[in-house]
């Protein structure tokens, strides 16, 4: 499998893991499962075919360049969904080699073992070869409503490992997911795997504004041997999940039913699975030595002056912090400097002066000072100066 190019998506805010996940510590940056970071167990997993790529956003390549060493980044402005992204590695790769086959893989799943995984996937290069636009279904543990699911149609006939794809189901309500269960669908798990030439063709007749904007974007792109930063005309692109773009508006779809073990690590819940199972004592913590007496199951999350505790079971019912916390980080006789993390939406008023260390307000980046008035556009961090005779230190 030479010829395969596995490109791991660093995107994913993250919001329901708070403390440990903020707009200034991506997920996958961080040791949630094991001692290592989620992305360092992607890279690992993915070994063993051509280099591959590392699509993250501007606002932490650099945190992504020193995680994934000697490994080629591609920088976006901004985040637009898989759809663009899968667009951009698509077009790159069909630079060197159409007939070239790209693995797309988040770099925020739990995926063992690696033996399966690789199994797995030569399934689906070899579906992906044919012409296919291929997904993996797992075999669901439960009726779950916030993954898509998939009904698998019949095996290939050039590829007989993948089955066609019957009809894709996103995040159902649970009688409609008690009812997929019960009759065999599996959950989609969310990577792809396609020639980059056959990606392409799907994309222009799907969204081809999508197309044309990374067309663009990488004609204006600053290139580097280790990185290629798109133009800021990708800004103007469509934000498109490329399940809902692109494969359930296909008819070149196909499934492999994987042989991996699988989780989508975007709540406590999925990491506690991830961790080995829904009992016992969880703690994660980058600081203060945490003990926990008399409690059988508990997760506990320390960083950064926050803590989250919770028992297994309400795990998944933690939705991130509405508002932001502030912490103070020096402060003396009539000034003080805050770091504040905001959500999509915060203006920034003042008083004082403030600078973007991660995300962005409209056309304003990470390192830029904030005008009066100036809007998160996503999630982000400010540094905040205020300078008043009556703040006290």
């Amino acid at each position: 499998m030479s010829k395969l190019r596995p490109v791991v998506l660093c995107g994913g805010a993250g919001t329901r893991l708070w403390p440990m996940s903020r707009p200034d510590r991506p997920k996958p940056l961080l040791p949630l499962v094991s001692d290592r970071s989620l992305l360092a167990e992607t890279l690992e997993r993915v070994a063993g075919w051509q280099d591959p790529w590392v699509l993250c956003g501007a606002a932490h390549a650099a945190a992504f360049a020193l995680e994934a060493p000697g490994h080629q980044l591609i920088v976006e402005p901004v985040g637009r969904g898989t759809a663009p992204a899968a667009v951009v590695a698509a077009s790159l790769a069909a630079e060197h080699d159409p007939s070239d086959i790209i693995a797309l893989v988040p770099a925020d799943h739990a995926v063992a073992p690696i033996e399966a995984f690789h199994a797995s996937m030569e399934r689906a290069v070899e579906a992906a070869a044919a012409g296919y636009l291929v997904t993996f279904g797992v075999t669901p543990r439960g009726p779950h409503t916030g993954f898509g699911w998939i009904e698998a149609g019949e095996a290939l006939s050039e590829a007989p490992a993948a089955r066609g794809i019957g009809r894709f189901v996103e995040k159902p309500g649970s009688g409609e997911a008690e009812r997929l269960f019960a009759q065999g669908a599996f959950w989609n798990s969310g990577m792809f795997v396609a020639r980059a030439d056959r990606l392409l063709e799907e994309a222009r007749a799907s969204v081809p504004d999508v197309v044309e904007v990374v067309r663009r974007s990488l004609a204006t792109a600053s290139r580097s041997p280790r990185e290629v930063r798109l133009g800021d005309v990708f800004e103007r692109c469509a934000d498109h999940s490329f399940d809902v773009a692109v494969m359930q508006r296909t008819t070149r779809g196909a499934m492999v039913p994987a042989s991996f073990r699988w989780a989508d690590v975007g709540t406590w819940g999925a990491v506690i699975e991830a961790r080995g199972g829904g009992g016992g004592v969880h703690v994660l913590s980058d600081g203060p030595q945490v003990r926990v007496v008399g409690h059988p199951d508990v997760l506990v999350a320390v960083t950064g002056g926050a803590v989250l505790v919770t028992t297994p079971d309400r795990a998944n019912d933690f939705r991130g912090m509405v508002h932001a916390p502030v912490a103070v980080l020096d402060a003396g006789p009539g000034w003080r400097v805050e770091r504040r993390l905001v959500e999509a939406g915060t203006r920034f008023e003042g008083p004082g002066t403030a600078v973007i260390l991660a995300g962005r307000a409209g056309e304003h980046g990470p390192g830029a000072s904030l005008p009066p008035g100036a809007v998160a556009s996503e999630p982000s961090t400010w540094l905040v100066a205020l300078v008043d005779a009556a703040i006290s230190p």
